[in-house]
């Protein structure tokens, strides 16, 4: 399994946006804005993995994932970016994210559904994963993100639930999503009306 390395982007604007310097957690063999290395190329989940963990570590911030979403671009996801940018319909763009989510990290396993009016998206995650709450945030963060860059600011989820515990000040989850974010729920997933869809 491998990442696209071109997503780190969006994890290094992140780690700038809290005074750090990226060079100092991103090791250059993984990623370097602007350098010779095949930008395009994959790198291992375990990589990608080890810069979350210590950026994570260094700034010490729960709503972390939350922020990450904040500096995502479409171009970090390459061709799939664009094709997500081109989409008539945010259904349409999902059903692509799923169908093509691969491109840009072979871990990522998301599935939509369509119940009550509703489009909901659900991501699993892997057992055991060392930093599971924040890759959950990270996950419906960026995908509400990304919906927005095509609907507009203003679109509200109709739902977000989440396995993880709250945290201990939940404001961010609420303000960032605009909705009451549910924890300690079965599944970590979004859902948007259709008619938003």
């Amino acid at each position: 399994m491998t990442v696209f390395a071109p997503v780190i982007g969006a994890l290094w604007r992140t780690i700038e946006s809290y005074g750090i310097d990226p060079c100092s957690v991103i090791d250059e063999n993984v990623y370097r804005p602007g350098s010779d290395l095949p930008m395009d190329g994959r790198i291992s989940p375990k990589d990608y993995d080890k810069v979350q963990i210590k950026a994570l570590a260094l700034v010490n911030d729960p709503a972390f994932g939350l922020r990450e979403a904040k500096y995502l671009h479409p171009s970090h996801l390459g061709a799939l970016g664009h094709a997500w940018m081109a989409s008539s319909s945010l259904k349409e763009a999902i059903h692509r994210l799923i169908r093509f989510g691969a491109m840009v990290n072979e871990r990522i396993n998301l599935v939509a559904s369509e119940v009550d009016g509703l489009l909901k998206v659900e991501t699993h995650l892997e057992q055991g994963d060392e930093v599971r709450d924040m890759r959950a945030d990270e996950h419906l963060a960026c995908l509400l993100a990304l919906c927005r860059l095509n609907f507009g600011q203003s679109l509200l989820p109709a739902i977000v639930r989440m396995q993880r515990k709250p945290p201990p000040d939940p404001t961010s989850w609420h303000e960032y999503f605009g909705v009451k974010v549910q924890f300690n729920q079965p599944e970590n997933c979004i859902a948007f009306r259709l008619q938003d869809a």
